[in-house]
């Protein structure tokens, strides 16, 4: 496996990237209980919202209110059973993203400052929501949903109906180290910046996973993605996921299929990652290894692994209340 690193950079820097897609062999739809965007379990419908089973009553008013009333008492929506977090920071952390404008500069810093403002704005919003919380138990449904409707000026977020989650039966974990990364998919130098979460904690199976850092861009698939967080406080009633990791791989063949605006030209998102075979990227050399992976999408069949790049991301998620629209 040739170490990877690009397909980030592009989303980071348009402000615009997402990815979704079905789920691989090694995912958790092999789990019990199952998993898979829109999937239907007691108490929500195939969209995500919340039935009659699965919500916690109305909170203060008639419950009629819509988003811009939450300062009047009135609840904005029906409300989720379980907690929700709403990612506050985020980091690419792998790879750094290289542009040869003309010479190669490495526009990682850029491409954060961005993505944070995106995020302190709300134009960005991806949500966490812990279904049916249980810290003692083995098992934990987490529903990610990668948009939805927060108000500026509020502490709580609206589901956008139209946004189906993807849900994993993830794993709490008390004494164990929560996430073992392969090294050969991360650049070395990149290590002692990446999150590695302590106990207690929570981590997902590896699955195909949608991540919206922007609403333009069309999805593209996050391939054996994969999170996990440090439950703060303490995983009895935890206001933050911690010291939280992101990470998958994204092919060559939707990279190229992406373009985004910098200082006024169209770059491809595959061109910026160094070492692959675009005309324009920026070349390995003895200080920049190739950020290009190869991975096998289906070991079921003859096609070769296909190149792309691992992007592993950093974030912080804090407590939010999160609600269904009212009827």
């Amino acid at each position: 496996m040739v170490r990877g690193s690009v397909l980030v950079g592009f989303a980071a820097v348009a402000l615009l990237g997402c990815f979704r897609g079905g789920f691989l062999d090694d995912t958790c739809e092999q789990l019990s209980g199952g998993c898979g965007a829109g999937m239907t379990s007691g108490g929500m419908s195939s969209g995500g919202v919340p039935t009659t089973g699965g919500v916690a009553s109305t909170s203060e008013g008639s419950g009629t209110g819509d988003a811009s009333s939450g300062s009047t008492g009135e609840s904005p929506g029906v409300k989720f059973d379980g907690p929700a977090f709403r990612i506050v920071a985020m980091k690419i952390i792998d790879p750094h993203i290289f542009i040869e404008n003309p010479l190669c500069i490495d526009a990682s810093a850029f491409i954060n400052s961005g993505l944070t403002t995106s995020l302190m704005t709300k134009e960005t919003n991806l949500i966490l929501l812990a279904r049916d919380f249980d810290p003692d138990a083995a098992q934990q449904e987490f529903w990610f949903y990668r948009a939805a409707d927060c108000p500026v000026d509020e502490e709580y977020c609206l589901l956008d109906a139209l946004v189906p989650p993807t849900i994993f039966i993830s794993f709490n974990r008390d004494d164990e180290n929560c996430l073992v990364v392969d090294t050969n998919t991360i650049n070395k130098n990149s290590l002692p910046d990446l999150n590695l979460p302590s106990p207690p904690c929570v981590v997902s199976p590896k699955a195909s996973l949608p991540l919206q850092l922007t609403p333009e861009l069309s999805p593209i698939t996050f391939y054996q993605g994969q999170f996990a967080a440090h439950y703060e406080p303490d995983d009895q009633d935890p206001t933050e996921l911690r010291d939280a990791i992101l990470f998958g791989f994204i092919p060559k063949s939707q990279a190229m299929m992406l373009e985004y605006n910098y200082n006024g030209s169209a770059i491809n998102l595959w061109s910026v990652i160094r070492g692959s075979d675009a005309a324009d990227a920026c070349p390995v050399d003895m200080g920049h290894p190739s950020d290009v992976d190869l991975l096998d999408l289906d070991p079921n069949d003859a096609v070769p692994a296909e190149p792309g790049v691992f992007l592993y991301l950093n974030f912080t998620a804090t407590k939010i209340d999160f609600y269904a629209p009212p009827p």
